[in-house]
């Protein structure tokens, strides 16, 4: 799996965002559900809120860009 191909992560009340799996592997927890379960279907997040998980993606990104 590349880096720059896209995870859907999506979370408790349904919103999807799709991510570079480099950025969303910036989360130990993100990371660890991608090894197991592939990036073949979304990846459920059952415990985050649209709005938190939106705010992880932006910090997760930014913090990818500038190291």
């Amino acid at each position: 799996m590349a880096d720059d191909e896209l995870v859907t992560l999506q979370s408790q009340d349904g919103q999807e965002f799709k991510v570079e799996v480099k950025v969303a592997k910036m989360s130990e927890t993100i990371k660890n559900l991608i090894e197991d379960a592939g990036l073949d279907n979304a990846i459920p997040l059952p415990n985050v809120t649209g709005k938190i998980l939106a705010k992880v993606v932006e910090y997760c990104r930014y913090h990818t860009e500038h190291p």
